[in-house]
């Protein structure tokens, strides 16, 4: 006794389900994905893009400018300076030691 096929979530009717019959038509293209889209439109574009980019610069557009150059020499580096020793983690005996030695210099410049 087979059970009837019903259509509800989850089972679409047959004449839409995924079969060895019922294949995608090969002749109908896909539609590329955006990036693909947007690398081929790079490719075809790119000396007029670089051309209209000079052209902002030179109009006094900073951002286009500061492109220019991050893309031909590199970004510029930030540098980060230590002017302290590293410290090293002080025991609680360590520190008790610390608080006294303040507390003492406080106590005499008072």
């Amino acid at each position: 006794m087979e059970e009837e096929y019903k259509v509800g979530p989850g089972k679409p009717p047959k004449e839409h389900r995924f079969s060895s019959v019922n294949q995608p038509d090969p002749s109908k293209k896909r539609v590329p994905k955006m990036k693909t889209r947007l690398k081929r439109y790079i490719e075809a574009n790119l000396d007029d893009m670089i051309e209209a980019m000079i052209k902002e610069a030179k109009e006094g557009n900073v951002t286009a400018f500061d492109k220019i150059l991050d893309r031909a020499y590199g970004k510029v580096t930030d540098k980060i300076e230590h002017s302290g020793g590293i410290e090293q983690r002080l025991n609680s005996d360590q520190v008790k030691e610390e608080i006294d030695k303040l507390l003492e210099l406080r106590e005499r410049d008072k």
